[in-house]
């Protein structure tokens, strides 16, 4: 009986730990390409979009000039913290405008943060001397769920939005994620779009997909064996602790004087 018990507990550890480390590494195929090459990300730069909130800064050396200028009535960034900063943000309208004081609406939807900036520093300029603008994108929110370490929504600077870097802000991958098979949400226009990404290839590297846009939705599911390996898993603590006693009875039984 102890040997059934034992043979059992065998092979259950032998199935919970078949997941082969194939399974868990990211860009199998990247040795494969020559490294005198460089592989070309498409990043596309954002194009701000209805709803958006946009922070802007206007400096200069005249303080009381700019004060009028900005909304926080400073031209010194480092006087907002980063929760004040939606406070103290535009908002893009459904005409697609925001109107900053003095300097009145300006068209930003379809527009880039480099553009935007240019067009209100030439504005600016106008009326006092020497401004300098800094404008953020503040909404930039990724949510990332499933098979991650630390699910959640989390704030992404524009410039570091690779999905990799993003995916590392929620603690990387558990083990039981697919990542043949990452699902990618977003809403373009009034459409709700899915993509499939594989990290374990190359190509995604390449692809529109690699760089995330606000309000994106990362889901990755689980593994199709990990309902299995958690009941094996399960099913081998029950038969180690019977394994155990088991072998404990035999033990006292072999013990006992005859």
């Amino acid at each position: 009986m102890a040997r059934i018990y034992l043979i059992a507990f065998l092979f259950s550890v032998l199935l919970t730990s078949c997941y082969t480390q194939k399974n868990i590494l990211y860009l199998q195929d990247v040795d494969n390409v020559d490294n005198s090459l460089n592989m070309k990300l498409l990043h596309e730069e954002y194009q701000f979009q209805k709803k958006d909130i946009l922070y802007v800064n206007i400096k200069s050396g005249y303080d009381f000039e700019t004060s009028i200028l900005n909304l926080n009535g400073s031209n010194s960034a480092n006087q907002i913290n980063t929760a004040s900063l939606y406070y103290n943000g535009y908002s893009v309208d459904e005409e697609g405008y925001i109107s900053i004081p003095v300097i009145g609406k300006l068209y930003v939807v379809g527009k880039t943060l480099e553009a935007v900036q240019s067009e209100i520093e030439v504005k600016a300029n106008t009326i006092i001397k020497d401004a300098i603008v800094n404008v953020k994108l503040i909404n930039f929110t990724i949510s990332i769920l499933g098979e991650v370490k630390n699910p959640g929504s989390y704030h992404v600077n524009v410039g570091e939005n690779g999905i990799l870097r993003v995916l590392s802000l929620a603690g990387d991958l558990t083990d039981y994620a697919n990542r043949k098979n990452l699902l990618l949400l977003r809403q373009e226009s009034d459409t709700l779009k899915n993509y499939r990404i594989d990290l374990t290839s190359k190509d995604f590297i390449g692809s529109k997909n690699y760089f995330l846009r606000p309000n994106d939705v990362i889901y990755v599911e689980p593994v199709k064996s990990k309902g299995f390996r958690i009941l094996a898993s399960d099913y081998s603590v029950v038969l180690t602790t019977l394994t155990s006693t088991l072998t404990l009875i035999l033990l006292i039984i072999n013990l006992t004087p005859k």
